[in-house]
C-alpha cells in the first residue's frame, strides 16, 4: 500500500512490536504507540498503528502538507511540547466506509496526529505561520507551525471545507438512522410488507449511498471552484499589480539612466573646472613669485633712492658756495690774466679729472701761488734779516685755514707739515 511516499507491508506483529517491511530493506522491529485513555486509538502498541494503517488503506487524502507539529502539555495546559524535531506530512483523509473525516500525521513508525474532525472544531490563526484545533476526543490541543503564511491559510480553508462537509454526513448519518428506526417500527406491524421490502432495501442503500457520495463530491467540487476562483482573482490581481510595477520600473531605468547621462555630464563640466582652477591656481602661485620679486627689486630702488636723496642734500649744500666759488674763480682769472699767468699745473690735465672737484680746486691754487711767492720773498728776506718773520698780510693759523677751505671729501690737503715750506712745496694728494 501507498502511505505518505513510501510502501510499507505489515509482515507480522510479535509482542509488543510491529514488524514492518521497508523496499530495499529488512524487517525492522518498531515500537508501538501506547495512547491514552481518551484518545480514542487503541491500547495496544500494534493495535493502535494497524488501526492507522487500516484506516489509511480505505481512506483517499483529500489535502496534503508539511508543518511542524506541537501539542499541548498536559501538565500546565499552557507551554507547546514539539512532537516531531522537523516538518513531517500532515494530511486530511476521507473514510468512505464510515463517512468521516481525519487528521493524520506519521512520523516515522509514529503516529503523532490521529484526529477525527467533528462540526463543532475550530481551526484558530494565532500567528502569521502558527495555527491550532482543539481535539476532545484525544483529550489535547494540537498545534502545526507552518513555513509561509499562505500554507498556514490553505489548511485553514480546508479544514473548514471539511468542516462543512462532516456536518452533512452527520446530518445525513442522523437521517439515516431515523429512516431505519421508522422502518424497523413499520415492518413490525407489518411484517408482509417487510418481507416484500427487504428484497428492494439494499438498492435503494445504496443508491443512497452512492447518492450521498455524488453530493458530497459535489459540495467539494463547489468548494474547490470557490477557492480557485478566489486564487484565480488573487493572481490576475497580481499579474496586474506585476505588470504596473514593471512599467513603473521601465519608467524609472528611463529616468535614471537621463539623470545619470545629466550627472556624467555634470561631472565632466566640474572636472574642466578644477582643471581651470588649478592652472588659475598655478598661474596665481607664478604672480605672488613675480609680485615677491618685485617688491624686493621696490626695497632696493628705495633704498638707493634714500642713498640718492642723501646725496642730492649733500650736493645741494655744496651748490650752495659754487657761485661764490665762481666768483672767486672769475676774479683770480681776471688776475691771473692781469699777471699771465694762463698756464695750468699738470696734475690739473689728469685723465678723468671730476669738473667739481676742478671748480673747488681752482681758486685754491691760483691763491697757493700768490701765497708761494708772497712767501718766498719774505723768506728771503728773513733770511737776510736772520730770523723768520711771520706773513705780513695773513696769521699762520688763518692761512692754514684759508689752504683748508673749499676742499671736497675727495682732496686731502697737507695742513700737518713741520714747516711752511713743506705746506707750500707739496701738491694735493688724489684718491
Amino acid at each position: 500500500m501507498q502511505v505518505f511516499g513510501l510502501r510499507r507491508t505489515i509482515a507480522s506483529c510479535h509482542g509488543d512490536y510491529l514488524r514492518m517491511e521497508l523496499p530495499g530493506c529488512p524487517a525492522v522491529p518498531l515500537p508501538g504507540l501506547c495512547a491514552s485513555p481518551h484518545s480514542g486509538a487503541a491500547t495496544c502498541p500494534t493495535e493502535g498503528l494497524s488501526m492507522v494503517t487500516k484506516s489509511v488503506a480505505r481512506e483517499q487524502p483529500i489535502f496534503t502538507t508539511r508543518a511542524h507539529v506541537f501539542q499541548i502539555d498536559p501538565n500546565t495546559k499552557k507551554n507547546w511540547m514539539p512532537a516531531s524535531k522537523q516538518a513531517v506530512t500532515v494530511s486530511y483523509f476521507y473514510d468512505v466506509t464510515r463517512n468521516s473525516y481525519r487528521i493524520i500525521s506519521v512520523d516515522g513508525a509514529k503516529v503523532i496526529i490521529n484526529s477525527t474532525i467533528t462540526p463543532n472544531m475550530t481551526f484558530t490563526k494565532t500567528s502569521q505561520k502558527f495555527g491550532q484545533w482543539a481535539d476532545s476526543r484525544a483529550n489535547t490541543v494540537f498545534g502545526l507551525g507552518f513555513s509561509s503564511e499562505q500554507q498556514l491559510t490553505k489548511f485553514a480553508e480546508k479544514f473548514q471545507e471539511v468542516k462543512e462537509a462532516a456536518k452533512i454526513a452527520k446530518d445525513k448519518t442522523q437521517e439515516k438512522i431515523e429512516t431505519s428506526s421508522d422502518h424497523s417500527q413499520a415492518s413490525s406491524v407489518n411484517g408482509t410488507d417487510d418481507e416484500k421490502a427487504s428484497h428492494t432495501g439494499p438498492a435503494n442503500t445504496h443508491l443512497k449511498s452512492e447518492n450521498d457520495k455524488l453530493k458530497i463530491a459535489l459540495t467539494q467540487s463547489a468548494a474547490n471552484v470557490k477557492k480557485w476562483e478566489i486564487e484565480l482573482q488573487t493572481l490576475r490581481e497580481s499579474n496586474a499589480r506585476l505588470t504596473t510595477a514593471l512599467q513603473e520600473s521601465a519608467a524609472s531605468v528611463e529616468q535614471w539612466k537621463r539623470q545619470f547621462s545629466i550627472c556624467r555630464d555634470e561631472n565632466d563640466r566640474l572636472r574642466n573646472k578644477i582643471d581651470e582652477l588649478e592652472e588659475q591656481c598655478s598661474e596665481i602661485n607664478r604672480e605672488k613669485e613675480k609680485n615677491t620679486q618685485l617688491k624686493r627689486r621696490i626695497e632696493e630702488l628705495e633704498a638707493e633712492l634714500r642713498e640718492k636723496e642723501t646725496e642730492l642734500k649733500d650736493l645741494r649744500k655744496q651748490s650752495e658756495i659754487i657761485p661764490q666759488l665762481m666768483s672767486e674763480c672769475e676774479y683770480v682769472s681776471e688776475k691771473l690774466e692781469v699777471r699771465g699767468w694762463g698756464a695750468q699745473p699738470s696734475w690739473l690735465r689728469r685723465e678723468g679729472t671730476n669738473v667739481m672737484v676742478l671748480i673747488f680746486l681752482l681758486p685754491i691754487t691760483f691763491t697757493l701761488r700768490m701765497l708761494k711767492e708772497r712767501f718766498s720773498i719774505h723768506k728771503k728776506l728773513a733770511v737776510t734779516a736772520g730770523q723768520m718773520v711771520p706773513h705780513p698780510h695773513l696769521p699762520l693759523g688763518q692761512t692754514r685755514q684759508h689752504l683748508s677751505f673749499g676742499f671736497s671729501s675727495s682732496v686731502k690737503v697737507p695742513v700737518h707739515h713741520h714747516s711752511v715750506d713743506d705746506c707750500f712745496l707739496a701738491e694735493p694728494r688724489w684718491e
